[in-house]
């Protein structure tokens, strides 16, 4: 990503993160590297309460999605950045490295100020493994959100083996501002992909 300054973050609106994997890793998506990835999440909760909340995310082989929120433009670059190190931490551990270059590139930022914005970037999200071809999965990504989330046409039970580490949304545009354009079909394609 080039260093461009980044636009200044409000509050109320949510944001769609891309985070990319170095080159010659392993797959995000293996049961080890999943792991670690789900508890990075669960302790950026823990420690930064709900100052800076991560909602939703897609983990991919080589990448990582992930709508988040954040009280103000502080706590969203110190969120990230204490996010990505502890997802850094953990994969170093996992692969028995002190250190060690994780992610490729700075990641890609996209806050999202209108329903139709937020309900595109969770179509995108919550489908991003069909996009990847990973359809021998289902159409609700295991490695993903998916399976918590509560925003499908028909409703989905969740699983009761592993908790959900994301947190609620407190936004109204995640929360409740999306869902008049209505719930979200699993297997539902992000407008591109369905183009193609």
């Amino acid at each position: 990503m080039p260093h461009h300054t980044r636009p200044v973050h409000h509050y109320y609106n949510p944001v769609h993160v891309t985070l990319r994997r170095a080159k010659g890793l392993p797959s995000f998506r293996t049961e080890r590297m999943k792991r670690e990835v789900l508890r990075a999440i669960a302790d950026t909760a823990r420690v930064r309460g709900d100052s800076f909340r991560v909602v939703h995310y897609s983990i991919q082989a080589d990448h990582l999605h992930v709508i988040l929120e954040a009280d103000d433009q502080r706590d969203l670059s110190n969120g990230m950045r204490s996010f990505a190190i502890r997802i850094a931490l953990r994969i170093n551990r996992a692969l028995g490295r002190v250190r060690g270059r994780v992610w490729g590139d700075r990641h890609h930022r996209r806050d999202l100020s209108t329903p139709s914005e937020v309900r595109n970037a969770l179509v995108y999200l919550l489908a991003n493994h069909l996009k990847h071809g990973e359809t021998d999965v289902g159409l609700v990504d295991p490695c993903s959100s998916g399976p918590y989330f509560e925003g499908w046409m028909h409703g989905l039970e969740p699983p009761s083996r592993d908790p959900y580490v994301g947190r609620r949304a407190l936004t109204w545009l995640l929360a409740k501002g999306w869902e008049p354009l209505g719930f979200i079909h699993r297997g539902e394609l992000p407008k591109a992909a369905r183009a193609s």
